[in-house]
């Protein structure tokens, strides 16, 4: 045992450097737990009630002390997100590319009734490019949220059939919004563009706790809660300046000047609740039910020391958010072909937490359909496991609150996700 928990620290410690040191992006949403490994993925994000893979070091921790043996998972996901404003004239697009999101667990049982874990991924996360001429340009033209999350937790078993676990959220994020600002004199009217640039980072801290109870051979049932996490994403505003005539330059330049800027920003609280069955022979089903807290996210705050179009003083400017809590419910089916081959196949409904009334094109999604394939091939100690998703959003319509937009976003989304194991 001692020989075999060494082995595992070893390889532990050279893939946390390694997922440390890449980077992190996302395209599809603002919550990731769907992209989160290929068994996820060919899951729709149900796992919080399995205790045979690595994964639960995010989705159930508890599961670590039910394990048999140690077992690491690395690899990482490219989504590729399609948005479209159709509104029977250019119909702009964002941009078209692929965004990496990459992720590491360990879990391992010890002492019998103990276990540890722990997860390093990027669990929300957000990027939307439009092009630097369309319509929306003064709304949004580059939003970027990147996070990296560490979890490592403790596990403990004091019966057979039951396992509780606990934890630290160790958070990083860093933030990029670039827009232009349509600039009015009031004598002179439109006397040009100003391209701003607000970009900052922070680190926080969070906890998570969850529950496994396993009443027999054929039944698993889990509930996990991630806490909030709170940050202040402190950083700076820079801009360039694209007068409507030269004479106006000084103007522009005296009124928007580089500034210190932070933006409290609080990722939402989350319950998952997960059921998991192998009652019928050769199969394992799963289903989960998933909340998150996202009416925290009502607007987003810049503190501005010295207030675009009045350096003068400091100021806060406002971006209404107003989102709702709400539930994803997710269902995952596995068939085991043999002791090396498992096929994958599931769904979810993924409820959008934007009002109407407030979409705007930094992020213009709807309620989603997640449609989930994956195959898993197992070697001695070595199993490889790949998905494919598609993601269907519901067609949405600018808010009329923010936006002054006319038409309706038309998207959905592609994700091919890889990942390699090795069980001690």
């Amino acid at each position: 045992m001692f020989k075999e928990s060494a082995s595992f620290s070893l390889v532990l410690v050279t893939l946390l450097s390694l997922v440390f040191t890449a980077s992190v992006a996302y395209s599809a949403g603002f919550q990731l737990f769907n992209e989160l490994s290929a068994k996820t993925t060919g899951n729709s994000g149900a796992m919080s009630a399995r205790y045979d893979a690595a994964e639960l070091a995010w989705f159930n921790p508890a599961g670590a002390a039910m394990m048999k043996n140690a077992q690491i998972t690395g690899g990482g996901a490219l989504i590729f997100p399609s948005m479209e404003l159709d509104n029977d004239g250019d119909d702009p697009r964002m941009k078209h590319i692929a965004y990496p999101v990459p992720y590491f667990y360990g879990a391992m049982p010890i002492m019998d009734q103990f276990g540890l874990s722990l997860s390093i991924n990027s669990p929300y996360g957000l990027t939307t490019e439009w092009d630097n001429a369309w319509e929306g340009k003064y709304e949004a033209h580059y939003t970027n949220l990147t996070s990296v999350f560490f979890t490592p937790a403790i596990s403990y078993r004091p019966v057979e059939w039951f396992a509780i676990s606990a934890g630290p959220q160790i958070a990083y994020v860093e933030a990029e919004i670039r827009k232009y600002i349509d600039v009015q004199h009031p004598l002179y009217g439109d006397i040009g563009d100003v391209y701003t640039k607000v970009e900052g980072h922070d680190w926080s801290q969070g906890y998570i706790i969850s529950a496994m109870l396993k009443p027999n051979d054929k039944w698993t049932f889990g509930v996990t809660f991630h806490s909030h996490v709170n940050f202040n994403i402190d950083g700076d505003a820079e801009y360039e300046y694209m007068p409507s005539n030269p004479l106006f330059a000084a103007s522009l330049q005296s009124a928007f000047q580089k500034s210190d800027v932070y933006v409290p920003l609080d990722l939402p609280k989350t319950l998952s609740i997960a059921a998991s069955t192998t009652a019928i022979k050769n199969f394992r089903f799963s289903v989960e039910l998933l909340w998150t807290g996202w009416s925290s996210y009502k607007d987003l705050k810049f503190h501005y020391d010295k207030y675009p179009g009045d350096p003068s003083r400091s100021g806060v400017a406002k971006a209404e958010k107003s989102w709702n809590d709400v539930y994803s419910l997710r269902f995952g089916a596995e068939y085991f072909l043999d002791d090396q081959w498992t096929l994958r196949a599931s769904y979810a409904w993924d409820e959008s937490p934007i009002e109407d009334d407030y979409r705007d094109p930094s992020l213009p999604t709807n309620d989603r359909h997640i449609f989930g394939f994956g195959v898993g091939y197992q070697w001695n100690h070595l199993t490889v496991d790949a998905a494919y998703c598609y993601v269907n959003v519901e067609d949405s319509k600018p808010g009329k609150e923010v936006s002054n937009l006319d038409g309706t976003y038309k998207g959905d989304a592609h994700i091919a996700n890889l990942s390699f194991s090795w069980t001690f």
